[in-house]
């Protein structure tokens, strides 16, 4: 979106929604004027919760406040942003911390500079054909189970469930689905599939239609803490840059950080219900009510400050072993896949 069209867009929602939106010149500009004035972040499921402060950082202006001009390009799958960000096609990527050790492995300097995601917001579901049959990983031993794409989190989020449970990984036939919710909804409800691997808001949208029985949760501490032990934390998506870029443009990271920073203290001091009403309706698709419900379940994964805690690289670089034949703890420098110094000055750290 051009900056000019992005600014009108802001001016109308300020015109309706009563005060309740932060004003995008709220956001101040970083001391020094960003290098670059246009970036291209690649991003996947932009419309989905996991990538909610980069959408709100968008919509909102926080970064045309800042002095970039921001566009999003929406990609498949994981894989496929990182992949379009060594072609050149994109200068930085929304895509979850993971990406950052899988970059590592191929001799790839990326960093994730600004964390959105504490926990992946990721559920395993059961359909409503074998839902009576399903309590456990267990029961899906040689059950088809859908995930986004295989090699990646999807995947190792259902390898890890198995995994726990002292069952072999193996065991559990993955099947690529992509990110379309129809194709989801048609294999759960048909029993094609067993399980499924989703995100909200289209999770909730087939939990109340039926289609779909929850079995294993990420979007909360609580729940989260089961999966992955202790205060649940694994973090997810963010925003990762290679280090050339951050060299290069450090003013320019400084200036997306900030407004992404902006973008979860919004999150944090609004209700679900005013989130979810800033929100295009597109984002909604034709159901507020169940917009907005989605989206208080899912509050509870979003960081607060952007901080990559360091109790949360080795638990991923632990899952991702369970997809990776052959990687070890040995290949992976954790201290290199993250640099929190651009996020703690947005936080006033300095």
């Amino acid at each position: 979106m051009r900056r000019r069209t992005l600014l009108a867009l802001i001016s109308l929602m300020l015109a309706g929604c009563g005060g309740g939106l932060l004003p995008a010149t709220q956001v101040l500009p970083t001391a020094s004027p960003p290098e670059r004035s246009t970036v291209r972040i690649g991003s996947v499921a932009l419309n989905a919760f996991i990538q909610l402060p980069l959408a709100l950082a968008h919509q909102f202006g926080y970064f045309s406040a800042a002095g970039v001009d921001v566009q999003l390009i929406d990609y498949p799958n994981g894989n496929a942003a990182l992949s379009a960000l060594g072609r050149g096609e994109v200068d930085v990527v929304s895509i979850p911390y993971e990406f950052t050790i899988r970059a590592q492995m191929t001799g790839t300097a990326v960093r994730m500079v600004a964390l959105y995601d504490l926990r992946p917001g990721l559920v395993l579901s059961v359909g409503k054909p074998h839902a009576d049959a399903v309590r456990s990983m267990k029961d899906l031993v040689g059950k088809p189970v859908c995930v986004t794409a295989v090699a990646t989190a999807s995947e190792g989020f259902v390898r890890w469930l198995a995994s726990r449970e002292g069952i072999d990984p193996a065991s559990i036939p993955i099947r690529s689905c992509g990110i379309a919710s129809e194709r989801y909804a048609a294999g759960l409800a048909s029993g094609e599939f067993w399980a499924a691997q989703q995100v909200d808001p289209p999770f909730t949208r087939l939990e109340r239609a039926g289609t779909a029985k929850l079995l294993y949760d990420t979007r909360s501490e609580r729940t989260a803490s089961q999966v992955y032990g202790g205060r649940g934390v694994y973090p997810a998506n963010g925003l990762i840059a290679p280090r050339d870029f951050l060299q290069k443009y450090p003013n320019t990271v400084s200036a997306l950080v900030a407004a992404l920073v902006k973008a979860l203290r919004y999150i944090h001091s609004h209700t679900a219900k005013q989130v979810a009403a800033d929100m295009p309706s597109s984002f909604k698709e034709g159901d507020p009510e169940l917009y907005a419900s989605s989206l208080s379940a899912n509050v509870g994964m979003f960081s607060s400050d952007g901080i990559v805690p360091a109790d949360g690289p080795p638990k991923v670089l632990q899952v991702l072993q369970l997809i990776l034949p052959g990687l070890s703890a040995s290949q992976i420098d954790i201290a290199q896949t993250y640099d929190n110094t651009f996020v703690r000055k947005a936080n006033g750290g300095g």
